[in-house]
């Protein structure tokens, strides 16, 4: 007797124990699909990347030269079409077949696999891509990679040896690399994180814009020699593979940034085009807006000014 019930409470533990295995599962797969169903409404960042594919069939189906802008929030913020084209017109050229892709927080690494997904396997190819940066970290190998957002978002299944052979060699990010590529939820984790965050800590989102802010500025400081180009070389290799103009443009920041020497060589040995748009007139410390981003009157300087330097670049496509 004293055995069939240790035989009997043994199964009714099991049973408990599966109930709850089962829950878990359950939870976590509603969980799953929900956040598939709903995951570019997460953030108007991802929502953003969400639109690249419908934006690179409108440069594809456009007038000549089609010219893609591919940088992060500098390029989204500072770079303004309408003044680029009001400009442009004054040199005859009257059509700007222009899209921006520019995923906050973004690098070389990002552009390069957001170029292969979006454009190059899809068969939308543009004639000039025009790339903006600040620092050198955003074209440098220094530049840390977002495991999550790269592999969710920027770089299709049969990219995954070009990246683990150059990009992600440790074992564990390789992991986190494959889990975001299956997971939704393990894909979007800082997006989800963010979001409870804002509705739970008043101004949330403020505070870590600010922190990150000062994060820049810190990182921007402790700059050193020790900086490599590799992906930038690949980068240009993929850009030489498309017979693609490729422009460099140094945009403005509120501070003078220190640049690598090799940056710039390694650009032009690359077969870039490297335009220095740090020092544009009518525009100085007072043209920023929080420490990073140009208020609008400036942005429109930058774009028109930025739009000068490209004229012949377009006009030899035209």
């Amino acid at each position: 007797m004293h055995f069939f019930t240790s035989d009997s409470n043994t199964r009714q533990l099991i049973r408990q124990e599966m109930k709850v295995i089962a829950i878990t599962l359950l939870a976590a797969l509603s969980a799953e699909i929900a956040l598939r169903l709903n995951e570019n409404n997460l953030s108007l960042n991802l929502r953003h990347i969400s639109e690249i594919p419908a934006l690179a069939r409108q440069l594809h189906y456009g007038a000549r030269p089609r010219i893609l802008f591919l940088g992060n929030s500098y390029t989204r913020r500072d770079t303004d079409l309408q003044s680029m084209a009001e400009s442009l017109k004054t040199h005859g050229i009257s059509n700007l077949n222009a899209v921006k892709a520019v995923p906050d927080a973004t690098s070389i690494i990002d552009w390069h696999y957001t170029f292969q997904t979006f454009f190059e396997h899809t068969k939308n190819v543009p004639d000039i891509v025009v790339i903006g940066f600040t620092i050198n970290r955003h074209l440098s190998d220094k530049s840390p990679i977002d495991v999550r957002l790269l592999s969710r978002r920027f770089c299709r299944i049969q990219y995954v040896t070009e990246v683990f052979r150059h990009d992600i060699t440790d074992a564990d990010k390789r992991i986190l690399f494959l889990l975001s590529r299956a997971s939704s939820v393990v894909g979007n984790q800082y997006h989800v994180r963010q979001r409870l965050l804002d509705k739970i800590i008043p101004n949330y989102r403020f505070g870590a814009q600010e922190i990150n802010r000062l994060s820049r500025i810190q990182t921007t400081a402790e700059q050193n020699n020790n900086h490599t180009f590799t992906r930038l070389e690949r980068f240009m290799a993929l850009m030489r593979k498309h017979g693609i103009i490729t422009v460099f443009v140094a945009m403005p920041a509120p501070r003078q940034e220190y640049f690598h020497p090799k940056l710039e060589s390694t650009i032009i040995e690359s077969g870039g085009i490297f335009i220095d748009c740090r020092s544009v007139p009518g525009i100085n410390s007072g043209s920023f807006i929080d420490g990073c981003y140009l208020n609008k009157s400036s942005a429109k300087t930058y774009s028109s000014y930025l739009a000068e330097q490209l004229v012949d670049i377009i006009k030899k496509i035209q």
